[in-house]
């Protein structure tokens, strides 16, 4: 008996180690393998330095079933199918035929792959496939530029970032679980029709086989902050950047001992002036960096907690939003986390994310949805009484809106007016022409 409750023991100790090792694994074989890959480093540079033009003309021919939210940006690695053809799939719903641009930042939510740019156009990830529509979901196109498989496995090329810039500009990078050094950029400026084929310039094998996040400032300019696998709460990072839309790449550095925890995003404001947010991993702090020459120096940005807030058990944090009318405004979401409470603490700034500090006389309603159209305009959903709410103070008197039971269920919203808004769930997807007083389903 004595010896079974010691091999057992052992057993677990082996299990746990198994996950902590795999962490340094693809470091160490990346070590070993310097002076094989060496030679591939000039390929990859002229790779890097040339476009690969592609059509892209795919149209779904099914409706889709699950619009599903990812969090933090993640995309998801589901198998899929697509059908080609010369007409866009009809969706059995009322459109709004409205088609100015609204005033939203870009990106427009801290854990979303829906974008809508205006009420007509938006983009969405869906099942591994770039979606988008010119009519506000009424039909919709499979933009898809990179190849994929019915029976798709870990072998196969992954959208693992993505950033939709405007209603015709995006970035797609899609990392490879083969055993290569490649991680690929696709850019498009005309919303799909032609995708650009580019190559990260990773030199270390971790780099392809996690995930990245995507920030642009302009057309021209932007970041990429890479990540490795998770494992035993340890997480490599580097982050690249380009000038020219991302026709060539320059690696910045590797800002692993820079950022703590897992990462959730990345947004800088201009070209010096950077954000990496991360979640809850055992410290003891809020996780916000910040740089101010451009990405290459990091430093954890001194926030404070709410201070009647001692039930709180940790945060997790989100990439900061800045406003396209006057960017010295901007919104930082922290998630608190209480025992039997989650939920969304919006921190304000007005200089350009300097300081950043709670609304005076907010009043926290511990709402978890959130849609912020300016620092002052915003819209929530408590999902425990079913109802949505706005805000034209920040947050000092919210104003019900709606109750509905599908809000519940709802984990993502935005309005691009004060009329049109789009929230998504699982298997769930709706409308509002009405400043969400009503909600029409899309299929």
């Amino acid at each position: 008996m004595k010896k079974t409750l010691i091999f057992i023991i052992v057993l677990i100790l082996i299990v746990s180690l198994a996950g902590c090792n795999r962490a340094f694994s693809l470091k160490n074989n990346d070590t070993n393998n310097k002076n094989n890959t060496a030679s591939n480093s000039s390929e990859m540079y002229e790779m890097n330095n040339s476009f690969n033009t592609k059509t892209s003309d795919k149209t779904v021919q099914s409706t889709p079933n699950k619009l599903e939210n990812s969090n933090q940006n993640k995309l998801s690695s589901h198998s899929l199918t697509v059908n080609s053809s010369t007409k866009n799939k009809k969706l059995n719903t009322y459109i709004n035929n409205n088609n100015s641009d609204s005033s939203i930042n870009t990106p427009t939510s801290f854990y979303s792959n829906l974008s809508m740019k205006n009420t007509s156009i938006g983009w969405i990830v869906k099942d591994n496939k770039i979606l988008r529509t010119e009519d506000g979901w009424k039909s919709y196109k499979d933009i898809t530029p990179y190849k994929y498989k019915t029976n798709s496995s870990y072998d196969e090329m992954i959208p693992s970032g993505v950033y939709f810039y405007d209603s015709n500009t995006a970035w797609v990078s899609l990392g490879s679980y083969k055993q290569e050094k490649k991680l690929t950029i696709y850019h498009t400026i005309d919303g799909g029709e032609h995708w650009n084929k580019t190559y990260l310039p990773v030199n270390e094998y971790w780099e392809y086989a996690g995930k990245q996040y995507i920030s642009f400032i302009n057309n021209k300019t932007g970041f990429i902050l890479v990540t490795s696998d998770a494992a035993c709460g340890m997480m490599s990072k580097s982050i690249y950047k380009t000038i020219d839309g991302g026709v060539s790449w320059k690696k910045l550095g590797d800002i692993t001992n820079k950022i703590a925890s897992y990462p959730t995003g990345i947004t800088f404001n201009n070209s010096m002036d950077g954000w990496i947010t991360s979640t809850y991993h055992g410290q003891n702090y809020i996780l916000a960096f910040k740089t101010k020459d451009g990405g290459v120096n990091w430093k954890k940005d001194n926030l404070q907690l709410f201070p009647y807030h001692n039930k709180i058990r940790y945060t997790d944090v989100y990439p900061p939003i800045f406003f396209k009318d006057n960017k010295e405004n901007g919104i930082l979401p922290i998630k608190y986390v209480e025992d039997n409470a989650r939920y969304i603490m919006p921190y304000i700034t007005s200089d350009g994310g300097n300081t950043w500090n709670i609304p005076k006389n907010f009043k926290n309603n511990k709402f978890l949805i959130y849609d912020f159209t300016n620092e002052k305009k915003w819209w929530a959903i408590d999902q425990e009484k079913d109802k949505l709410y706005l805000t034209q103070n920040s947050g000092e008197n919210w104003k019900e809106i709606s109750e509905n039971k599908i809000f519940k269920n709802i984990n993502y919203i935005q309005f691009v007016n004060k009329k049109v808004g789009f929230a998504i769930g699982y298997h769930i997807f709706i409308k509002t022409v009405d400043g969400g007083k009503s909600w029409i389903k899309i299929n």
